[in-house]
């Protein structure tokens, strides 16, 4: 079974027309580039028709109720997990707040009080467990500015803690794209699609692979 992660598409219809096959596509925010909620559900609805299989979460610089929308139309898994059968994927949309007030942001202390009740329900399971974020967890490498700040969440990076993902796939901050080892998980931001940034996922294994998108004809 093989199964891509994309991230920032930022409204990038041409480079999601060259993604390539897969059984399941998991997309980690920001899908429009400050657009509507209709303009994230048509995304979705678009790559839900090649990918049946798809599973999303909206970004900052989607609208702050596309995450709802996105669950409407089924793809949808902000704050909530889904079953593949032979692993699950937990969702976390939007991000902490920023210097720029983007339409989607959230407060840390509240986004950790829903995060803990989810914890709740998805640790301690033998299914193995990957987490689609949009904002990476803080401290994690994928977080970090050129300037060596770490920007990303505290409260994602507590959730990870107890959760245990075997994989934690995000995006978000764009210069922070690489692949990482942080405190014993792998953490994979591949940066915006318009880059080529893709993420490959194979069953059995889960491994987190970095790769690019095919070059376009």
């Amino acid at each position: 079974m093989q199964i891509l992660f994309v991230v920032d598409i930022h409204g990038a219809s041409r480079e999601l027309d060259r993604l390539p096959a897969a059984d399941i596509l998991l997309v980690g925010g920001d899908l429009t580039q400050f657009g509507t909620t209709a303009q994230a559900v048509a995304t979705a609805e678009g790559l839900a028709a090649r990918y049946p299989r798809l599973a999303t979460v909206a970004g900052n610089c989607d609208a702050a109720d596309a995450d709802a929308a996105l669950i409407r139309q089924g793809s949808g898994i902000h704050l909530a997990c889904r079953d593949f059968g032979s692993f699950r994927v937990v969702g976390i949309g939007g991000c902490n707040r920023t210097p720029f007030g983007t339409p989607n942001e959230w407060d840390e202390d509240a986004m950790a009080g829903s995060l803990a009740s989810l914890a709740d329900d998805v640790a301690g399971q033998d299914t193995p467990l990957v987490l689609v974020t949009h904002a990476p967890p803080l401290g994690s490498g994928a977080d970090r500015l050129p300037n060596g700040a770490q920007v990303g969440s505290r409260a994602v990076a507590e959730f990870a803690r107890r959760v245990r993902p075997v994989a934690v796939l995000c995006g978000h901050i764009h210069e922070g794209a690489g692949a990482f080892e942080w405190e014993g998980m792998p953490v994979v931001n591949p940066g915006p699609i318009a880059r080529g940034g893709l993420v490959t996922l194979a069953v059995p294994g889960l491994k987190p692979v970095l790769g690019k998108l095919p070059a376009a004809e």
